[in-house]
């Protein structure tokens, strides 16, 4: 495989770059409103976008974790506890 190809690569719609001992970094294209971006370059300096972004979404992707999590312990919860009634009504059949 050649050098360029190594170095950068087409994976289904998006871009791969090798940064060396960092992790791997993927070229996307995204949309913002013009707004957003405007305020963005303002209090961002150009080469630091990408990091501020990529953090951006980290953050925002651990609170949503944060908020689904106890949702899924109450579904847990709840079918357990619909496990455990099924389980005392087969016991109190076959005891009765």
């Amino acid at each position: 495989m050649g050098l360029f190809r190594s170095l950068l690569g087409n994976l289904g719609g998006y871009s791969w770059i090798s940064t060396g001992n960092r992790m791997r970094s993927v070229r996307i294209n995204i949309s913002l409103p013009e707004e957003t971006f405007k305020e963005l370059s303002r209090d961002i300096k150009p080469r630091r976008r990408s990091r501020f972004i990529a953090q951006a979404i980290k953050s925002y992707l651990n609170e949503l974790k944060k908020k689904r999590l106890p949702a899924e312990y109450e579904e847990a919860a709840k079918e357990i506890k619909r496990v455990n009634q099924e389980l005392e009504g087969a016991l109190s059949d076959g005891l009765g």
